[in-house]
């Protein structure tokens, strides 16, 4: 159960990432070759603020860091400020 639990503990990595990149970027891929631009400016508008919500936490990690929870609420357990080891209990 140890290796098997440790994954599922994990998955939360890749996640994260999915859902806020990787299906973004296929629905704009896919919302560009629409002809509807009704669907364009909505992923537009979700990647300009994406870009500034990521460029304001890094603007105020510093800031961010002291804020208690602030990163697993964000769902970043034990993956922040340059930690590379989860520990899993």
């Amino acid at each position: 159960m140890g290796k098997t639990w440790a994954l599922i503990t994990s998955l939360h990595a890749l996640a994260g990432p999915t859902l806020t990149l990787i299906y973004p970027l296929y629905a704009s891929i896919c919302a560009m070759e629409s002809t509807s631009k009704v669907d364009d400016e909505q992923w537009l508008a979700y990647w300009i603020l994406y870009s500034f919500i990521t460029l304001m936490e890094m603007a105020t990690d510093k800031v961010l860091y002291w804020i208690p929870l602030w990163y697993e609420a964000k769902g970043e357990n034990g993956v922040h400020r340059g930690t590379n080891r989860m520990y899993v209990c």
